[in-house]
């Protein structure tokens, strides 16, 4: 049986520059991955890269068995793979409701047609479903952004820095909802720069530095080793 997500070789430029090389992973269906590392580490181009948001210099990407290496952002999108970008990307005069409703109807043809499954995950956006997304607090931006990507129906959802900015307590419920998403048994690939978040949500981690894979392990392990403490401070270890 094909793996969920199986990235091979993959090579990312921004501006000529390389900033990922020859990265190969695999994820299985229900599998969770975290990619960690620093800023610059390459994280964010990798999964841009994975939903074609950016042009692979190299390598391929396989979904459940087909190669979507070459397919725009809206083709992998089509063929069930979803990203929460960082920065969010919601259209600040849309309501909540508005904004699950298009995500909806573009998710059509995998069969979804209701929404109350969304607003029983995210109880808070229920209650502010006749509100503007761009009233809603970051904590709430980043609730609707991660029930619009839902709402198409993936069967990979990749989530780029997803407790990024926010306070102590919304972390914990971002947490508790990922872990519930997780449970449903979706493929989850995650990058985060706080490990015990991605601890709480992964079981395995790549660890990326310059670029590059410079650990790899389950999350139970990662706190504990020499090469992910070196990758996220470098020298600030020998002080």
């Amino acid at each position: 049986m094909p793996s969920a997500l199986e990235v091979e070789g993959l090579s990312v430029l921004r501006l000529r520059i390389p900033v990922v090389h020859a990265l190969s992973f695999a994820l299985a269906q229900g599998a969770s991955l975290a990619l960690l590392g620093a800023n610059g580490a390459g994280k964010t181009s990798t999964v841009e890269a994975v939903a074609g948001l950016l042009p692979k210099s190299a390598g391929s990407v396989r979904l459940h068995g087909r190669d979507i290496s070459r397919l725009s952002a809206s083709e992998v999108a089509r063929n069930g793979l979803a990203l929460v970008p960082q920065l969010r990307d919601l259209f600040p005069s849309f309501s909540v409701d508005e904004t699950l409703q298009a995500a909806l109807n573009a998710g059509a043809p995998r069969g979804r047609r209701q929404l109350q499954d969304i607003y029983e995950l995210f109880p808070k956006l229920a209650s502010r479903r006749d509100q503007a997304a761009g009233t809603l607090s970051g904590g709430e931006q980043q609730m609707l952004a991660i029930g619009r990507a839902l709402a198409t129906e993936p069967s990979v959802l990749l989530l780029d820095e997803p407790t990024s900015g926010l306070a102590a307590g919304v972390v914990s419920d971002l947490v508790g909802i990922l872990r519930a998403i997780r449970g449903r048994g979706m493929t989850l690939l995650i990058v985060e720069q706080n490990i015990s978040v991605a601890a709480a949500v992964a079981d395995d981690c790549i660890v990326m530095a310059t670029g590059r894979a410079v650990w790899r392990g389950a999350m139970s392990d990662a706190a504990e080793s020499s090469e992910v403490r070196h990758a996220y401070f470098g020298a600030q270890l020998a002080s």
